[in-house]
């Protein structure tokens, strides 16, 4: 049977336990009252029957006297002159033959009563009886007595009607149903915050409402926290899905520039080059904080304050894409020129410092820029001996010689951009043991050079991927892309290599293939969809550490670089693996 809840609601039954209960004993207290009103009656009409035993009583004695000596004419007379000169209520009529009736006073609608007064005998012999009739209106004492009842009993009746029967009612409303359906809108937010009903509460009732109030913004707030959260990593995961085909379709690209000099080439490489600044902007704003290291779920949050091994590259690409989307109003032309062997340049910093220092610098070449819409802000990344030239160059309005130096110590030029990110970065470049220098000239724009040196402590960076010519590569990757990719590289320096896109299959034919993991050379995804599992788990598991390659596009976070230094792998960032060169030998 289907259940149906306008039968069984919490407000039936309330008004079922309580407002049912109190028109019960209502009702019953009007019986009460109406029962002790007939019974106060009942005494009055015994009190009548006594006062006319007792005026009657003489006349019975006369009639018997009478009758004696057979003078019954002058008991008529008797009675005659009773009835008229008596100020009772009641007449007297003398029935000589017959049985009493009315052996008690009995009420005639509406205002009638009648009584069969029985006359004592003599010797057998029977003097009738007198019937006594009267009216209740006429018997002052007798009408004051049933008014007084009757009034009694007409104001229980309305107290009853009036008060008790709305009492039934609000009770459980205002006390319960109320307070209820309150507290129900507010968890269905049906209720506006602060609607005027909380002061009709009691005190108990208003504390509970406030808590309640808390509790849904803090569940609303929850709520929009969790979704912004779920956005963020659903938005992080896309932005990071895309940008490993890019990085798969730009080295093809750049294999392929050898062979052709198409324009078609230019235009596929400035459409990647594109989708690769939104999928940035993205990333940037909605990255994934926390990443799993271990199949037991363990979180690492990732912390751009920390100083670890960074690569230059990838961060200028962030901040020019951020500076795209940010100047999107006023766009003025953005290029970066970047030498093959610079890409793969690490330096120690903290990654948020140096993307302070790179923002600030296009900011300043930015402002210097009086028409944005033919200004041009021109990066070059290159190798200088030991150390990263990084330069900065802009067609705006220049800085005079002779302020250089005071754009150096933090001076502002008006006109001339804000002169503190010069400052800082001149600082900051400096702390790391490199430095900065501005060439500038009035009208025609200015150049900024950092020098920064190069990294050469990374334990974990290989030269290159050293593989024996009858070796055999095993790529686990989940992008179809990127495995096409490394056949591809492979086959065309005559390497075996097999293919997994899962970890699953990769892991059955491990079992199936031990004998020959000595001439295995492992590329590893990080990244592997379907999985808790990651690719440094699964190099731990079945690796010669030695030849296992870890890619991936968190090579920069600091507690994958420390893993692997732990682990004694390499690390190869998924953005640069065309920069890392393949060495065959034969030994």
């Amino acid at each position: 049977m289907r259940w149906k809840s306008k039968n069984n609601t919490l407000t039936k039954q309330i008004k079922k336990a309580i407002g049912n209960r109190i028109l019960f004993f209502s009702i019953a207290f009007m019986i009460i009252i109406f029962g002790l009103t007939l019974y106060d009656l009942s005494i009055s009409f015994k009190q009548l029957r006594s006062r006319i035993e007792e005026q009657l009583k003489p006349i019975e004695d006369f009639a018997i006297g009478q009758a004696m000596i057979n003078n019954l004419d002058t008991v008529d007379l008797k009675i005659q002159n009773f009835n008229e000169s008596n100020n009772s209520s009641f007449k007297v009529e003398w029935v000589r033959q017959g049985v009493p009736i009315h052996k008690i006073v009995t009420w005639y609608f509406p205002f009638s009563w009648i009584y069969d007064y029985p006359i004592g005998e003599i010797a057998g012999f029977q003097f009738g009886y007198f019937k006594v009739t009267g009216n209740l209106l006429s018997d002052k004492s007798l009408i004051y007595d049933l008014l007084f009842r009757l009034s009694l009993f007409s104001i229980i009746t309305i107290s009853v009607i009036c008060i008790l029967s709305p009492l039934a009612k609000k009770i459980p409303e205002q006390l319960f149903i109320d307070p209820i359906n309150h507290f129900i809108d507010l968890i269905s937010n049906n209720l506006a915050h602060g609607d005027g009903r909380e002061d009709l509460n009691p005190v108990e009732l208003q504390l509970l409402e406030r808590k309640i109030l808390s509790l849904l913004t803090s569940a609303t707030d929850l709520e929009k926290n969790k979704a912004a959260i779920e956005l963020g990593q659903l938005s992080a995961r896309l932005a990071h899905d895309v940008r490993s085909p890019l990085a798969a379709m730009e080295m093809s690209l750049e294999m392929l520039s050898k062979k052709t000099t198409s324009d078609d080439l230019k235009i596929l490489k400035s459409g990647i080059r594109t989708i690769r600044d939104i999928a940035n902007n993205v990333l940037d704003r909605h990255r994934n904080p926390t990443i799993y290291l271990e199949s037991s779920e363990q979180i690492i949050n990732t912390d751009g304050n920390i100083i670890r091994h960074v690569l230059l590259y990838p961060l200028i690409e962030m901040i020019i894409s951020q500076k795209k989307h940010e100047w999107c109003l006023q766009p003025c032309e953005i290029s970066l020129t970047i030498d093959s062997i610079a890409k793969n340049a690490w330096i120690k910093t903290a990654p948020n410092e140096i993307k302070r220092l790179l923002s600030n610098l296009m900011n300043n070449a930015y402002d210097a820029l009086e028409k944005k819409h033919i200004g041009i802000i021109h990066i070059i990344l290159s190798i200088n001996n030991n150390h990263i030239s990084l330069k900065l160059k802009d067609n705006g309005v220049g800085i005079p010689a002779d302020k250089i130096e005071s754009v150096l110590n933090g001076i502002s030029l008006k006109h001339f951009g804000n002169g503190l990110g010069l400052s800082s970065a001149k600082n900051y470049i400096e702390t790391l043991g490199g430095s900065l220098s501005i060439s500038s000239q009035v009208g025609e724009g200015t150049d900024v050079t950092l020098l920064i040196p190069q990294a050469s402590d990374i334990s974990w960076l290989p030269k290159c991927i050293s593989i024996h010519k009858s070796d055999i590569c095993i790529i686990i990757d989940d992008d179809s892309s990127m495995l096409i990719y490394w056949k591809e590289r492979l086959d065309n320096i005559g390497i075996i290599s097999i293919l997994f896109s899962t970890y699953h299959e990769a892991y059955s034919w491990v079992i199936n293939n031990k004998h020959l993991l000595n001439s295995v050379v492992f590329i590893v995804d990080y990244e592997l969809t379907g999985t808790d599992i990651n690719g440094l788990v699964f190099i731990d598991e079945f690796g010669e550490k030695s030849n296992c390659y870890l890619v991936t596009s968190y090579a920069e976070e600091f507690f994958l670089q420390e893993a692997v230094k732990k682990s004694k792998v390499w690390l190869i960032a998924k953005s640069l693996i065309n920069e890392i060169p393949l060495q065959i030998y034969d030994i």
